[in-house]
């Protein structure tokens, strides 16, 4: 289980990066069109983009996984199918070793083909979703439910933007005044 949080930060402040040049954070979407929260998603890009340009940040990226995701077949095992399905799992994994709850987010469908006569599962994720990583280490996935709380994608990354925030108050070469 992750280190406790303070009483000044909630419960994900367990599940948030470092801020670093080891930290990157993957942003999944399920379209880049506009929609009715394509406002709102332009704004955690930005976000996203300013950590990174003020170092906060090593990396940031964003995956387009769509609206379905079939976790067997030819797409799922190439190049970002592959990457989607393995994340997916990942998440998982590490929902169930850290005990946080994502499955709410994630529905899983069983599809029958009437054309090939093949069943198989189908997933839909969530319109949003990040991935947090402090080097190759998943330290956070949202949305997620920790300690019967939800908590969004945007709870998260403005958390990011506070921390972020608070360290630039106390830069090197600048004294606390007493």
């Amino acid at each position: 289980m992750h280190g406790t949080h303070s009483g000044t930060e909630s419960a994900l402040g367990a599940y948030l990066p470092s801020l670093g040049p080891e930290s990157r954070i993957e942003l999944f979407v399920q379209t880049l069109a506009p929609t009715e929260n394509y406002e709102s998603q332009g704004q955690l890009v930005e976000l996203l983009t300013e950590l990174r340009e003020r170092e906060q940040l090593g990396d940031v990226s964003v995956t387009v996984w769509g609206s379905r995701i079939c976790t067997e077949g030819a797409l799922s095992g190439l190049d970002s199918g592959k990457h989607i399905v393995d994340s997916i799992g990942e998440f998982f994994a590490f929902a169930a070793d850290e005990g946080v709850t994502i499955s709410p987010f994630f529905r899983v469908r069983d599809v029958d083909s009437s054309m090939s006569g093949q069943s198989f599962k189908s997933i839909v994720p969530p319109s949003r979703c990040t991935a947090m990583y402090e080097g190759e280490q998943l330290v956070g996935v949202f949305p997620c439910i920790i300690d019967g709380e939800s908590y969004t994608v945007r709870d998260a990354l403005e958390q990011v933007g506070r921390r972020s925030e608070a360290s630039q108050e106390h830069l090197p070469g600048t004294l606390p005044t007493e």
